[in-house]
């Protein structure tokens, strides 16, 4: 089969950054719960509590509410999808907590009023990169049955079991508890030696489990697995999320986009383990950039026929 291209981005707001939120070490509180609110201005907020054994109580701690900068990046989305990218299928991966914000629901549903090719995945519960802790694997399926739930109520017949870890953080471990909760396909594995790390530590503690360790648990615990795309096999290096900003990984990133097959998967492409497809994605937030003219350096579509997928699969 040849290969199709599968397009998403995540919803993540600036306070869901790791430096900020859910990582033991690079959030700047450790991880710990800060009674603030989601809000960027006057400081983001940090949910769950220490608990024992140097976790995070799983839930939300505090209620969040959509940045002004996240604000002025759905702008710029939706003139990319008025434009150039209208009509191409794209999966929208949410951060549960974010559909209790009215402001961003209303960004939601009035995207998916009038835009049929869009889907959503889950984007989990609150941001926690939960390879970076000790495993947790009660923990992590009770937030993914949380994040399930409510993800399912707010958006319907448009949301998709589909999974991707915050930040990249998979672990072997978290496979089962995945599949137990419901989930189908999971897009979490960047394949490549630079973010080798958020594989999480072996149980020997002797180095990292490895991608390798991550795709075959998911791939034993029955669900499919929509690796990243990266570079060569040679160089393995990332090509998606900030890799398209940070130098000098953009100018590779870049030059792979504008080539990538204008061949997009279907939802049963997607699902079809025996299907090859090549996963993209970016962040709603990189809209902001340029003023909000930055937009996905995808080639130009020059009047192709587009492949209607995902959505149109089913009506509404």
């Amino acid at each position: 089969m040849s290969a199709v291209s599968w397009l998403s981005l995540d919803t993540d707001d600036l306070c869901h950054l790791p430096s900020q939120h859910g990582h033991p070490t690079r959030s700047r509180s450790g991880g710990k719960s800060r009674e603030t609110s989601g809000e960027s201005e006057g400081g983001p907020a940090e949910r769950g509590e220490i608990g024992g054994a140097g976790r995070e109580k799983v839930g939300v701690k505090r209620a969040y509410r959509m940045s002004e900068q996240l604000q002025s990046a759905w702008t710029g989305f939706r003139e990319w999808r008025l434009n150039a990218g209208q009509a191409i299928p794209v999966t929208l991966f949410v951060v549960a907590e974010q559909t209790t914000c009215p402001r961003f629901m209303s960004e939601m549903m009035d995207l998916l009023q009038i835009d049929t090719t869009i889907l959503v995945g889950c984007h989990g519960l609150d941001h926690r990169c939960w390879s970076a802790w000790r495993p947790d694997p009660q923990g992590f399926q009770t937030a993914m049955e949380s994040a399930d739930g409510m993800l399912a109520a707010a958006f319907g017949p448009r949301y998709r079991r589909w999974f991707r870890a915050p930040g990249g953080y998979i672990a072997p471990w978290m496979a089962a508890p995945l599949a137990t909760a419901g989930f189908v396909l999971d897009s979490s594995v960047n394949p490549s030696w630079l973010v080798r790390r958020k594989s999480g530590q072996r149980v020997d503690s002797r180095g990292f489990n490895g991608w390798g360790a991550v795709t075959q648990a998911i791939r034993s615990a029955g669900l499919i697995e929509r690796e990243w795309a990266i570079s060569s096999a040679a160089s393995r290096l990332p090509l998606n999320g900030p890799a398209l900003h940070l130098f000098p990984l953009s100018l590779l990133s870049r030059r792979y986009w504008c080539r990538i097959s204008q061949t997009w998967a279907t939802e049963n492409e997607l699902l079809d383990p025996q299907q090859d497809v090549c996963t993209y994605y970016w962040h709603i937030l990189d809209h902001r950039r340029r003023n909000g003219r930055w937009v996905p350096p995808l080639p130009k579509r020059n009047n192709l026929e587009v492949r209607l997928g995902i959505a149109t699969e089913q009506a509404i």
